[in-house]
């Protein structure tokens, strides 16, 4: 997340930064950000991201990426909102997950209406025609 905000500001973008204040003390604060809001749970700083955005990107990332995809995933499930979420499956990255999913589904844990709130594309030019797309 942190080479992406930085290739962002480095191309001129706007970069929001929303940071727990206990993380400020683990790791350095990105430098040049188009706003910074410190909260002071990552519950809030969850439900900020999502108030902020209008649509979710799913890059590969760790444990923290795939907390916060579940839960954006679920909370339009839960009509709590509507987000448009994107996998972006480089190289296969997401492809056990997906499979997991798919199993979830086969067992009776999702239903078919769950994969319509995702949009998995596997190349950073199919990412960047769904976003315009979205954008028009």
């Amino acid at each position: 997340m942190g080479e992406l905000a930085r290739g962002a500001i480095a191309s001129h973008g706007t970069v929001i930064g929303i940071i727990p204040n206990f993380l400020t003390e683990a790791e350095p604060v990105i430098q040049d950000l188009s706003e910074l809001y410190v909260v002071e749970s990552m519950i809030e700083r969850k439900e900020m991201m999502v108030d902020l955005s209008d649509i979710f990107i799913v890059l590969p990332g760790g444990i923290g990426t795939i907390e916060e995809l579940f839960e954006v995933w679920t909370g339009n499930h839960v009509k709590a909102y509507s987000k448009p979420i994107l996998i972006v499956n480089l190289d296969g990255f997401f492809d056990d997950l997906l499979t997991f999913a798919k199993k979830q589904y086969e067992n009776g844990f999702l239903i078919e209406r769950h994969f319509t709130y995702i949009t998995v594309v596997n190349t950073i030019p199919e990412a960047i025609a769904f976003l315009q797309l979205k954008a028009q």
